[in-house]
């Protein structure tokens, strides 16, 4: 290559140099890089195929163990990536084919970062030994995933990301805890933090493409009904999971992102940003099942914990998640009470989840409130429902399925609200109602104001 420049330069064709540098590929490691991003300027590379060619140089430099020292290449890629993305249709369907087609080297540099990280912990707590075996295990289970993700399945990409997720989980735990010991380690968080982002816009991206733009509205509202569902379930297995353990804390750490995207979601669907908002809730709901993996599978990931993973799975399987799911539209605050109720040895007191289960189906009286009505700013604790409130003489939290009344009319007006009161034998707050209707003082009570029963 050094001989090819040499008489290219030789022959005064200085503007042709760089370009020649360009194709051969130098990596930014390399001392003429510069020409090679000079060359790209000449012959007026596209953002795609920058962003391509950045993403092949990070991924070798981390090869090379020089991720760290390039993490503007990455940063460059990421920016080219978002560039890309909401651009034009045709064009956008060959990237994300090409972005599919990345998925693999992702998740490789990922783990090879998440390796070097755990390397130089071991390095510098080399004395401990109980923390080096520690360390060792996690390094001998990224080698593992390493060798299986070259032909891995989508399930068990899936695998893979959840548990990387708990090995970082563990990982910055050791770091926390020795900080005063080891080696700044901030910046490898920071870019795995970029690349869990690029992973699940690669994945959201996949899931988008396949829907037409007039469909976006109807795609979110689906995809949140699934997130809100998937929330709850999640919120529920973390209630009565071992305190201690690196699993629920990585969990409990991928709800709140999760919760995030989705307040952001919702604000970008209010402000007629469908795409964008759809493409939220989606990342939303990754990180949701990247905790549910978490903690389906916590037994066999932390062998320090296993004893207290195990009991809690048996809990969870044959005593909450039965009840939970005959719950049905109760709000968050019971799951704890369930996880409470759960006897030492439940198989004694099998006639408890069937008390459980009737005493939920208790309805009282028929309710109606007056007062304006407005959405929470929180309406992840309901399940499969709205939640909403009517301020006026009193504070009246209900539930409204998706589908029953269309509420757009009613929102920041005075309403009348008729609903039947739950009777839970529980002092969870104000009244609780399942809505029969809902009309403005001026509207008349008719059909069309009330659901189905």
């Amino acid at each position: 290559m050094t001989i090819a420049i040499i008489a290219v330069l030789s022959a005064g064709a200085s503007v042709a140099t760089p370009v020649i540098v360009d194709v051969a590929d130098v990596d930014p490691d390399h001392p003429l890089y510069a020409l090679e991003r000079l060359g790209e300027r000449i012959r007026m590379a596209s953002v795609e195929d920058q962003m391509k060619e950045r993403w092949g140089e990070y991924s070798r430099l981390v090869n090379r163990a020089k991720g760290l020292e390039y993490k503007h290449i990455l940063e460059e890629f990421v920016q080219r990536m978002r560039e890309v993305v909401p651009g034009d249709v045709a064009a956008k369907q060959d990237i994300v084919r090409w972005m599919q087609d990345q998925m693999p080297g992702i998740g490789l540099v990922q783990l090879e970062l998440q390796g070097e990280l755990a390397g130089r912990l071991r390095e510098d707590l080399a004395d401990l030994p109980e923390i080096r075996e520690e360390i060792e295990n996690e390094i001998d289970e990224i080698e593992n995933m390493i060798e299986m993700l070259p032909g891995a399945t989508p399930e068990l990409r899936e695998n893979i990301r959840a548990h990387l997720r708990l090995i970082r989980e563990k990982l910055e735990n050791i770091a926390r805890r020795y900080r005063e010991r080891v080696r700044p380690v901030n910046v490898y968080f920071d870019i795995d933090n970029v690349l869990v982002d690029v992973d699940i816009t690669v994945n959201v991206e996949n899931k988008i493409n396949v829907i037409r733009p007039p469909n976006w509205a109807a795609g979110f509202e689906n995809a949140l009904d699934e997130f809100e569902h998937l929330l709850l379930e999640v919120q529920a297995m973390l209630e009565g999971t071992p305190e201690n353990a690196p699993g629920r804390r990585a969990a409990e750490r991928l709800v709140e992102v999760a919760i995030e995207h989705e307040n952001k979601a919702i604000t970008a669907y209010e402000e007629n940003r469908t795409r964008n908002a759809l493409a939220l809730i989606h990342a939303a709901k990754m990180h949701l099942l990247n905790a549910k993996m978490i903690l389906e599978r916590a037994s066999e990931w932390e062998p320090k914990f296993r004893g207290e993973w195990m009991r809690w799975k048996h809990q969870w399987r044959n005593f909450v998640k039965p009840i939970i799911e005959n719950l049905g539209e109760q709000i968050e605050n019971l799951i704890k009470e369930v996880w409470e109720s759960v006897p030492e040895n439940w198989e004694e007191n099998e006639n408890m989840m069937q008390e459980w289960q009737e005493k939920w189906q208790e309805t009282g009286e028929e309710v109606t409130s007056q007062g304006t009505l407005r959405k929470l700013e929180v309406s992840f604790w309901m399940y499969g429902t709205h939640v909403l409130v009517v301020e006026g003489d009193s504070r009246v939290s209900f539930a409204l399925r998706s589908d029953a009344i269309d509420l757009s009319k009613y929102i920041g007006k005075l309403v009348r609200v008729k609903g039947t009161k739950i009777h839970s034998g529980v002092d969870f707050g104000p009244p609780y109602l399942i809505v029969e209707g809902i009309t403005t003082p001026e509207e008349p009570e008719g059909p069309e104001n009330v659901p189905a029963q």
